[in-house]
C-alpha cells in the first residue's frame, strides 16, 4: 500500500490570511473612526474620561474587537510561517517569533485599557 500525505494548498492558506487581514482592517477603521474619534479629546484627559464613562459599552466593544483581531493576527502569523517555511525555515520561525512578541505586547496594552475602566469606576463610587 502506498502512504499518501494530503497537503493543503498554499492558496487556501493565502485566502484565509487575506480574509483575516480584511477583518483586521475593518476592525481598525471601526476603532479609529467610530470609537477613538468620538471618545478621545486631544489634550483633555478629564473630557476623555467623561466621554468613555458616558459611552462605556462602546469603549468595551472596541477593546473586545481589538482582542479578537489580535487573535486573528496570531492566526495570520501561523499562516505566514506555513507559507514561508519552504523558503527559509529559520527566517520564517524568527519572523513568527517577533510577530508573536509584538502581538503579546499589544494584547497587554489592550487589556490595560479595559482594566482602566475598573479603576475609574472605583474612584467614582
Amino acid at each position: 500500500m502506498t502512504d499518501r500525505t494530503v497537503e493543503t494548498s498554499p492558496q487556501i492558506y493565502a485566502r484565509i490570511g487575506g480574509w483575516l487581514y480584511l477583518f483586521i482592517i475593518v476592525a481598525g477603521i471601526f476603532a479609529e473612526i467610530f470609537v477613538k474619534g468620538k471618545l478621545i479629546v486631544s489634550g483633555d484627559a478629564a473630557a476623555t474620561a467623561k466621554n468613555i464613562m458616558a459611552h462605556e459599552s462602546l469603549f468595551r466593544i472596541s477593546v473586545a474587537v481589538e482582542q479578537v483581531w489580535l487573535v486573528c493576527a496570531v492566526a495570520i502569523t501561523v499562516i505566514l510561517y506555513v507559507l514561508l517555511r519552504p523558503v527559509s525555515k529559520n527566517l520564517a520561525l524568527l519572523a513568527a517569533f517577533f510577530n508573536l512578541v509584538s502581538i503579546a505586547v499589544e494584547a497587554v496594552s489592550s487589556v490595560c485599557l479595559f482594566v482602566a475602566l475598573f479603576f475609574w469606576e472605583a474612584q467614582v463610587t
